[in-house]
């Protein structure tokens, strides 16, 4: 008798909990509790039960999607804080799950096709980062890849952006080497950046031609605690974009004009520096120009006019 009376007792108890989980639409293994002000534990609400199978990805995402040519399985190559690779769907859509806050590289790549940008960096920082997004173009020609180093005061984590034929951005990893690759033949400015440091060259002009890797395209950092200056201007007249612009003096650095015939170097320390257009078979005016910076101050210099 005293078997029987404790065998109803654990029915009674549990019948209001299995009553309680019909009732509110739980799912099997999932108990109803809600923790009151008190302290108390009452039957409310759906939680998982003890012997529920649930799982959690800790961490942020990147994600985004490829479009153009062909969408499902491409290549996508993260690196940076954390490395990893994936393919997209269907639909041309990727993501990676469970990513510490920090700063990536994000790689599309595939077989007879270039893609723009070329890579992207992206920055995770409190929260998931979406729209991270590639233009697929068919290329039969063969791709270069551009390659190089950065070193002296600082080597990793050295953004590099790509600008020019196509655009991208990289970061240098714990060697300070960065790439970009898929690149189809044409000109392009590499410049790097990091907060404090200033780099000699300021930037590089590089051409490629098909299927001719590039490489050497190196730069040294100094740390620099001063407000860093730079200097802009415009090219005008019979050619406006690709115009090479060499900087000499304080720094050196090379870079092209965009296809308003705009141009910048940044990350300069104070310092005078000359500018020099130049473009096969055509002349400027003037033929440079030389200007003085000082710490912190934006420069901007005169234009110059390309004729046949």
């Amino acid at each position: 008798m005293a078997f029987g009376t404790r065998h109803m007792h654990a029915i009674l108890t549990a019948l209001p909990i299995l009553l309680a989980g019909l009732l509110s639409g739980c799912d099997p293994g999932c108990q109803t509790v809600t923790t009151t002000a008190s302290g108390a534990r009452q039957l409310s609400s759906c939680e998982p039960g003890p012997s529920s199978n649930t799982s959690t990805t800790a961490g942020f995402s990147i994600s985004g999607g490829v479009s153009g040519g062909a969408l499902q399985g491409v290549h996508i190559n993260l690196s940076g804080t954390a490395t990893g690779n994936t393919t997209t769907d269907a639909s041309g859509n990727y993501s990676f799950t469970g990513l510490a806050a920090g700063d990536y590289t994000v790689t599309p790549s595939l077989a007879g096709f270039i893609f723009s940008p070329v890579s992207d960096v992206v920055t995770v920082s409190g929260a998931d980062v979406i729209g991270n997004n590639f233009t697929e173009t068919a290329s039969a020609a063969p791709t270069s890849i551009l390659s190089g180093t950065a070193s002296g005061a600082v080597a990793q984590n050295v953004l590099i952006n790509l600008s020019g034929s196509n655009t991208g951005s990289a970061l240098t990893d714990s060697s300070g080497n960065y790439r970009f690759s898929g690149l189809a033949a044409g000109s392009y400015a590499v410049i790097p950046s990091l907060a404090g440091f200033i780099f000699s060259p300021v930037s590089s002009v590089v051409t490629t031609t098909s299927g001719i890797n590039a490489s050497g395209f190196n730069f040294t950092a100094t740390a620099d605690a001063s407000s860093a200056s730079s200097l802009s201007g415009t090219v005008s007249g019979a050619v406006v974009q690709n115009v090479t612009i060499n900087l000499s003096g304080a720094n050196t650095g090379s870079a092209l004009t965009d296809v308003n015939g705009k141009f910048s170097f940044t990350g300069l320390a104070a310092g005078t520096y000359t500018l020099t257009p130049s473009f096969a078979g055509h002349a400027f005016s003037p033929v440079s120009s030389t200007v003085t910076t000082t710490s912190g101050t934006d420069v901007t210099v005169s234009n110059f006019t390309s004729v046949l």
